[in-house]
């Protein structure tokens, strides 16, 4: 992985920019500035039925009323593109094909799960700590559901592929209302 600090900014484009994600923004586009990374802007538009042109929009302007400017994404470009998930289809199948050839990933009524394993994982985070998450239950944290039965990717998996791909670095900055998806994408993320 490059030593050059990346960090990403991920909304979805089916509503306005919120607090939240202003928030997330902010703090993400601060520690790139300060260490002298870059800022990528990925949108996450896995989810069809509510993804508007109009919500796009605003994410951008609002980014935008902001002040902060990303380096790499819509509308500047960037070596790691296409920057909307729904255009990265091509590299998510091929992520699947090693995960399911490393026998990873079984069917269920359909969708495609990922066969997690049964551990404690441990997250160093630069807001938090280090965080440990007890994964051995599976009736607490069940098997990942990665595809939906319709062909549409759960954005948990699409999300470790990314950060691989665009080599940024997501559990250094996070936030407590995401230690879930830390806790799911972190068993994905070390299975490539």
């Amino acid at each position: 992985m490059s030593s050059e600090v990346r960090v990403r900014f991920a909304p979805s484009p089916t509503g306005f920019l919120h607090i939240g994600g202003a928030r997330t923004a902010l703090f993400n586009w601060l520690f790139v500035r300060h260490h002298g990374g870059k800022l990528i802007l990925r949108i996450e538009d896995t989810d069809t039925k509510r993804n508007t042109e109009e919500a796009a929009a605003a994410i951008y302007q609002g980014l935008e009323w902001l002040g902060i400017n990303w380096n790499e994404g819509p509308h500047v470009g960037g070596n790691f593109g296409p920057y909307f998930q729904s255009q990265r289809t091509e590299i998510y199948e091929h992520y699947l094909k090693k995960l399911q050839d490393a026998g990873h990933v079984f069917e269920d009524q359909g969708a495609l799960r990922f066969r997690s394993p049964r551990e404690h994982v441990i997250v160093d985070d630069l807001v938090c700590g280090k965080i440990d998450f007890d994964l051995t239950n599976p009736g607490t944290h069940p098997d990942m559901t990665i595809r939906r039965p319709d062909g549409s990717w759960i954005f948990h998996f699409v999300n470790v592929i990314d950060e691989i791909i665009f080599r940024t670095r997501p559990n250094t900055l996070s936030f407590i209302e995401r230690s879930v998806l830390r806790r799911r994408t972190s068993r994905t993320f070390r299975s490539f």
